[in-house]
């Protein structure tokens, strides 16, 4: 979702206006590792997103954490250089 518009629909919603969310039936989830767990726990059949073994498992949420800090600086430079090639 763009920024701007999209933050008054998710805070009446959903209380915040950052993203991920993931609504599925009454279950929401708000944040990346929540969004995760709850894949994991509710889709077991499903083919795994955080490995089981401790090390990897470790590198996995070390590289969510990351981007969950990075994501907002990465985010505006890529606006940022979108704008300055916008017709």
């Amino acid at each position: 979702m763009l920024p701007g518009p999209h933050g008054a629909a998710l805070q009446m919603g959903f209380g915040q206006v950052t993203m991920p969310i993931l609504k599925h039936g009454a279950v929401v989830k708000k944040q990346s590792a929540e969004v995760l767990a709850y894949l994991e726990e509710a889709f077991p059949a499903s083919p795994r997103l955080i490995p089981s073994d401790p090390a990897l498992r470790k590198r996995v949420l070390d590289l969510q954490t990351w981007f969950d800090e990075a994501g907002p600086m990465v985010r505006r430079a890529g606006f940022f250089e979108l704008l300055l090639h916008a017709a």
